[in-house]
């Protein structure tokens, strides 16, 4: 999960921040939901906040940019944190919706491209390279937030290239949707 996610008319929304406020642009206090865990059973804090800060400044990415003006985050305490930015950055809370995923503290760059632990309402269940992934639904998220709860016990992600075998796929029902390339 982010600390924000987008609401269905594109307004933005607590998701696992249970407030997330600014009065200039420059200081955001961020209030964690009480009892979130990461799937491993470890209680999310503000530390994944600044865990995920700092993965994506530290990323040699065309985002990592984007949180350049993020300075620091002040662990208040286990649920309280602000993110400061060196300049008035209103719009930082909506790319933090987008690409800040709260981190657990046993994350790796390795174990996130291998056996991903987040807090989402799936969890990593398995992976065949160039086959599928597999998500099974986490049955301890909590679901106060936007997102709700997770409606299927699992989803599996196939990666099918050919298109006339992803439309053979939902004509029959082995896949319940597909992805047409552009």
């Amino acid at each position: 999960d982010s600390l924000l996610d987008f609401g269905p008319d594109g307004e933005l929304l607590p998701l696992a921040a249970e407030e997330f406020v600014s009065d200039d642009g420059l200081a955001f206090r961020v209030r964690l939901r009480e009892g979130m865990t990461f799937h491993d059973g470890t209680p999310v804090t503000t530390a994944a906040i600044t865990r995920s800060i700092e993965h994506i400044q530290a990323a040699e990415s065309q985002i990592s940019g984007l949180f350049s003006v993020v300075t620091e985050v002040r662990e208040i305490d286990d649920l309280n944190a602000e993110i400061i930015a060196d300049t008035p950055s209103a719009w930082l809370p909506s790319q933090i919706a987008v690409w800040g995923v709260l981190l657990p503290e046993s994350a790796t760059d390795d174990s996130l491209a291998t056996a991903p632990v987040g807090s989402g309402p799936y969890m990593f269940e398995s992976y065949e390279p160039g086959s599928a992934i597999t998500l099974a639904r986490n049955p301890a998220y909590l679901s106060g937030g936007p997102k709700g709860h997770a409606l299927a016990e699992r989803a599996v992600f196939r990666f099918v290239p050919e298109a006339a075998t992803r439309v053979a796929d939902l004509a029959t029902g082995a896949a319940h949707s597909i992805e047409v390339p552009d």
